[in-house]
């Protein structure tokens, strides 16, 4: 299932999870009375998970971020940089903390 995987993405973490997902669904809904050729049910199982895959990615494109977003942001970010560097904040944030009642501070530790 693997060489079949990996044919049909030509990316091999991309294999071993459309593998993984084939052997979870095989795992999850064969029924041993219903499928004679379980080599052959892999096989059509595999190519529709791949399918169904390609369909998802379609529908919700990962595009990337334009240059000039990037440019307008990054005034925004060195503000923050500037924020992360201030030892002033850092006093501030960790005397609001100690006011906290002790199993609230916990979860922030």
């Amino acid at each position: 299932m693997y060489a079949l995987s990996y044919r049909l993405t030509h990316h091999s973490e991309d294999a071993e999870d459309l593998t993984q997902e084939v052997f979870l669904h095989a795992w999850r809904k064969l029924d041993p009375r219903v499928v004679l050729v379980v080599s052959g049910w892999l096989y059509r199982v595999t190519m529709n998970l791949y399918v169904d895959d390609l369909r998802r990615t379609r529908r919700h494109p990962v595009r990337p971020v334009p240059q000039e977003v990037l440019e307008r942001r990054l005034p925004a970010l060195s503000a923050v940089d500037a924020l992360v560097g201030d030892r002033a904040l850092d006093a501030q944030l960790e005397s609001a903390l100690n006011e906290l009642p002790p199993h609230y501070r916990r979860s922030c530790f």
